[in-house]
């Protein structure tokens, strides 16, 4: 008798404590969130939770454990899919080429790390800074703030829509330093001015004069192609050989590379695989 009532006192103080615990947001927070009146999550009933769009550990009241994970509320629009901060998002996800490196929404190039295996743990913090302050290679892209906060509310609902087995994708290479293993045709003639991710050697290039090649030969690369259309492996080669053919006032001048070379260049820029279908 003495063991029953023990149990059931526990169970009296953790159901007498849930609200509490369920409110340790609004300790500290106003309460000012618009989401139960104007979101609902998919089986139609009302959010209730600041955890079910921010994230964090409601069962401490220590600000940086409370906090893991949290998702500021700039970003916390990720649960509505089919909200419009979701979908302007996804337009500057292509806007801005995302996906030329990353797999984010279970389409992309797996060049660098997976955005749908890293969202649901990181805090959307940290996801900005690493865009802000990007990792080798990394093109610093010209983001306002409000299309950067977009972009990572697109990442995030990636994240949380992705199956587990998108944790197990890994990306090609790590890229830790800026030179290849051995010296490279693209290093030698291109890697002046550009840099890119690539399949056979890792991380190429020194400069960014000219743009970013990563993913050049996907369908996840922009339309700057001849008559802004997607680039095609005969239209880079006439670019890199004469780019007045392709666009009358380019500024790179012609490349004097012998056709050996040329090849090379275009198979290190052009790897086709089956990645991002």
């Amino acid at each position: 008798m003495g063991l029953r009532t023990l149990c059931l006192s526990v169970l009296v103080l953790v159901a007498l404590s849930f609200p509490a615990v369920a409110q340790q947001c609004t300790r500290c927070h106003a309460s000012q969130c618009p989401a139960p009146s104007v979101r609902l999550i998919w089986n139609g009933e009302q959010l209730s939770q600041c955890v079910e769009c921010h994230r964090g550990n409601l069962s401490t009241t220590r600000k940086n454990l409370a906090h893991s994970g949290l998702v500021q509320p700039r970003h916390s629009w990720y649960t509505y899919p089919q909200g419009q901060a979701v979908q302007q998002g996804e337009k500057l996800t292509q806007k801005f080429a995302c996906r030329r490196c990353h797999v984010t929404g279970e389409k992309g190039n797996n060049l660098a790390t997976s955005l749908d295996s890293i969202a649901p743990g990181r805090s959307s913090v940290e996801l900005e800074l690493s865009v802000r302050e990007p990792a080798v290679f990394m093109p610093l892209f010209p983001l306002t703030d409000t299309d950067l906060d977009l972009i990572l509310t697109r990442i995030l609902a990636g994240g949380l829509a992705a199956p587990k087995e998108q944790a197990l994708i890994s990306p090609l290479v790590v890229y830790f330093s800026h030179a290849a293993a051995q010296e490279d045709p693209f290093s030698r003639h291109c890697g002046g001015c550009h840099r890119m991710l690539s399949h056979k050697y890792g991380g190429l290039g020194t400069d960014v004069i000219g743009p970013n090649l990563s993913g050049m030969g996907t369908q996840f690369y922009p339309p700057t192609g001849r008559d802004n259309k997607p680039w095609k492996r005969d239209d880079l080669r006439d670019w890199v050989k004469n780019p007045r053919k392709i666009r009358a006032l380019a500024t790179m001048p012609p490349l004097s590379i012998q056709d050996e070379e040329l090849r090379q260049v275009l198979d290190i820029v052009w790897h086709q695989s089956d990645e991002g279908e």
